[in-house]
């Protein structure tokens, strides 16, 4: 089984968790948080992937992930066409922070843990709208 589904708008990725220090009456602790856009974006990959009738699968799993950017407006008509042709988008967010996101929101949905995911891709293009595709799948065994 195969699911395809869509997150829309800017792709975020996985930041790295905060930490702050708490002094109370049993002396000083630290506590770790995730970053408030991790924790959006992460909620809105998992909407997706339940509207999509994403179900948690056994045995190795297939993660593909396409991030399309659009074009800074301030990019000269050379710059854009040269990207263009280039065809795959740089810059932030990393490739693999946003794919680090999915798979951890995809925990508990498609999977028990990410652990299970055997075969990664992940590609970021320029295009008209922004937005995350997500493609993942049971992986078949061989014959």
């Amino acid at each position: 089984m195969m699911w395809t589904f869509v997150i829309p708008g800017k792709p975020v990725g996985k930041e790295r968790a905060g930490r702050h220090t708490v002094v109370g009456p049993g002396g000083v602790s630290t506590r770790s948080y995730t970053p408030q856009q991790t924790v959006v974006f992460e909620n809105a990959v998992k909407l997706f992937a339940r509207q999509a009738g994403v179900q948690m699968m056994a045995g190795p799993v297939s993660v593909s992930v396409g991030i399309t950017r659009v074009m800074p407006r301030s990019w000269s008509k050379a710059r854009q066409r040269e990207a263009i042709s280039v065809r795959y988008a740089t810059g932030k967010p990393d490739a693999d922070n946003v794919l680090k996101a999915v798979m951890d929101s995809l925990n508990g949905i498609s999977y028990r843990d990410d652990a299970q995911v055997a075969k990664i891709g992940v590609v970021r293009l320029w295009g008209e709208v922004e937005q995350v595709t997500v493609t993942v799948g049971a992986i078949a065994p061989e014959a």
